[in-house]
């Protein structure tokens, strides 16, 4: 992936890197944005926040797919490139010019590795970058690049998605019921299950009713 990335920037496209590292990529981007370790979310913040503040955003997508853009907005307000600078590190000219790359492309992408999602604030960081996302309007079909999580497996995030998880179906659903079933493992003895897509064996202990 990251060599497609760079075709893509030898063909003209623009790029901006958030890494400490100065890696391969990160020599060939527009601006390098170079954060202290664990401060990633405030950076994603802070681009969020000129993205508000100069008038990047969509208006009519927020309005029409998306909510609490008004409580996200109060939460930005603490996040300008001044304070994000003493934070992270991150030079606050640095921080505006790589939100305005993101926020004047045709069409914005996300990619990010397993640096964020096995971070200890993974969750929050997916989230913020996620919001960047939905600012521009880059999610749907022929919106622009969304957001793309390069995992450790091939095509382990889609397989998720799909249900091959053993205890969820598709969407990330609960299979759990508390109906008993003729055969059914009692509640609280494990059942264990084979992810076929994975080769893995989890025992999993299905919810007790009253506990």
């Amino acid at each position: 992936m990251g060599s497609r990335i760079f075709q893509r920037v030898m063909d003209g496209a623009r790029l901006v890197v958030v890494d400490p590292r100065r890696t391969f990529l990160a020599r060939h981007a527009d601006v390098h944005l170079r954060p202290r370790p664990g401060t990633n979310v405030a950076v994603f913040n802070g681009l969020a926040h000129v993205l508000v503040r100069e008038g990047l955003v969509d208006e009519a997508f927020l309005a029409a797919s998306t909510s609490g853009y008004e409580e996200l907005s109060g939460l930005l307000h603490d996040y300008p490139p001044d304070r994000v600078a003493r934070i992270s590190g991150v030079p606050a000219d640095d921080l505006v010019r790589a939100a305005v790359v993101y926020g004047q492309a045709l069409a914005p992408a996300i990619f990010y590795g397993l640096g964020v999602t096995e971070h200890r604030h993974g969750t929050d960081g997916v989230r913020t970058l996620s919001n960047l996302a939905l600012l521009r309007g880059a999610v749907g079909p022929g919106i622009g690049g969304g957001v793309n999580p390069l995992r450790g497996q091939n095509n382990v995030q889609g397989a998720s998605d799909m249900g091959a998880l053993p205890d969820l179906l598709p969407g990330y659903q609960k299979s759990w019921t508390l109906r008993r079933v003729p055969g059914a493992p009692r509640p609280g003895r494990p059942m264990c299950r084979r992810s076929l897509a994975f080769g893995s064996r989890r025992c999993l202990r299905p919810p007790v009713p009253g506990r």
